[in-house]
């Protein structure tokens, strides 16, 4: 497979002509609009959310702002393959400098550090680089999964699956040993992607429809070492996690309510910040304490709903902590998020939806203004901006505000999301003539059909592994 992989455009459509002002006011009243209340989802969805996305796509322009007009797919460049190959995790195998393999062919762990609150440590932190400065770097080829503290412990996660997997097998060589357990290991996250993540946040009907054998993509077929990452999706469909972030977390019996971990403190118990406490003290790896051993409260494996996931929706500003005001990175957020789309030349939702109406016999209807005006999203804006966004709306506003009325009060996404969200993944298995899909692969290590497979699952695997070394 090849490694280079380039965005395109899933629609040949005019750019959305929302005007410069109705965009930025759009922005401003995103970024100013709160929704309150939680959703039935484990939080641990989003995060996985965020970690798919990391696999499967990275943007680099010739600036981190977004240009306020037009540019050039070729312009801006795709840095993953989006094969969910999980090379995001693997680099490029065994030999890849970025990850340290052990001798058996074992993708290595970091050791947590003992605190006052836990005497004690474990192989539950990423693997890590020396020391720079005030940063303790992770050493896993995507940096992006050390951005806060779920995330990194999910990559932990496959990193812990790997090497039970590995434990299973008899192959002595440790390169071999390595590669047959990441084609498992990658089979599995497949599984979990398709049959568990996705109805998880796509209406269900959506995702049975897609995965049917005789159903027409709207990717288009591409060969194995030709698949290439649509805008629509990772500019616009699959960018819906931001408004379902909690406030705080509960992440296990030494975070419970009200000690939950603020989610400023999430975003500092990573290497870039040399896992910062809310008192401002340092340290020089995962402290134990926070660790996540007990992935119920994320997943809700034995136990009842704690760390409920917010609603997807257009209300993209959270607070750090009680009494603060939006981080400078909510703020922006909206904002950098819409003018990207304008960067990439996407069509307007109500386009993409009448094409696919028009060309697919979809039976998509588009949002009405009692719809928008329901989420108090508008407030702020004049009525001819408001119909200006109601005649032309961003594929990204659009998505999220679906979502929100028509997708269970943003416990999945809508109609169009679900769409385009199932459709891209799906189809680029598909192209990948993906195990997880073709019916020629059952894991040995789970002893489940593919369809079968749950994250939970994964959870089992490990917790037992790691139960048989002590």
């Amino acid at each position: 497979m090849n490694d280079v992989s380039e965005f395109f455009r899933l629609f040949d459509l005019p750019a959305c002509p929302l005007s410069e002002e109705s965009t930025d006011a759009l922005a401003e009243a995103m970024q100013n609009t709160s929704v309150a209340g939680h959703t039935s989802l484990g939080s641990g969805y989003v995060y996985l959310g965020q970690f798919i996305d990391h696999d499967m796509t990275e943007m680099e322009t010739t600036s981190n702002e977004p240009s306020r007009h037009n540019i050039p797919l070729a312009g801006i460049k795709q840095l993953r393959n989006p094969a969910l190959d999980l090379d995001s995790v693997y680099g490029n195998g065994y030999s890849d400098e970025r990850i340290k393999v052990g001798p058996t062919g074992e993708m290595l762990l970091g050791t947590t550090v003992a605190t006052d609150t836990l005497n004690s440590t474990s192989l539950s932190d990423l693997p890590r680089k020396a020391p720079e400065g005030r940063t303790v770097l992770a050493a896993i080829p995507d940096l992006r999964n050390d951005e806060n503290l779920v995330i990194a412990q999910l990559h932990v996660l496959f990193l812990k699956l790997h090497n039970a997997v590995l434990g299973l097998l008899n192959d002595r060589d440790p390169e071999r040993r390595f590669e047959s357990a990441r084609r498992e290991v990658t089979n599995i996250y497949q599984s979990v992607v398709l049959y568990d993540f996705l109805p998880a946040i796509c209406e269900r009907e959506v995702v049975e429809k897609v995965l049917k054998p005789n159903y027409q993509s709207i990717y288009p077929a591409q060969g194995p070492d030709n698949v290439d990452m649509p805008v629509e999706f990772s500019v616009a469909a699959f960018r819906f996690g931001h408004s379902m972030i909690r406030q705080s977390y509960s992440v296990n019996e030494h975070t419970l309510p009200p000690r939950n971990l603020p989610i400023m403190t999430m975003i500092q118990m990573t290497g870039h910040y040399a896992f910062q406490n809310e008192q401002g003290v340092r340290h020089s790896g995962l402290p134990e304490h926070v660790a996540i051993k007990d992935w119920n409260k994320f997943f809700f494996t034995n136990s009842g709903a704690v760390n409920t996931a917010r609603p997807i929706s257009p209300a993209v500003s959270f607070k750090l902590a009680d009494g603060q005001r939006p981080s400078e990175q909510s703020q922006l957020l909206a904002q950098r998020n819409l003018w990207r789309g304008v960067e990439a030349g996407l069509a307007s939702a109500i386009a993409v939806i009448e094409h696919l109406n028009r060309t697919r016999c979809e039976d998509i209807v588009p949002l009405t203004y009692e719809e928008y005006a329901s989420n108090y999203i508008f407030n702020g804006l004049s009525e001819k901006q408001i119909q200006e966004v109601i005649d032309h709306p961003p594929l990204w506003f659009y998505i999220l505000t679906e979502a929100y009325t028509r997708g269970s009060k943003g416990r999945r996404l809508g109609p169009l999301g679900s769409l385009l969200v199932a459709d891209t993944i799906v189809g680029i298995l598909k192209a990948m003539d993906s195990p997880a899909l073709n019916g020629r692969w059952t894991s040995a290590v789970l002893e489940k059909q593919p369809q079968d497979i749950r994250i939970t699952d994964i959870i089992e695997l490990v917790t037992n592994d790691e139960g048989e070394q002590t």
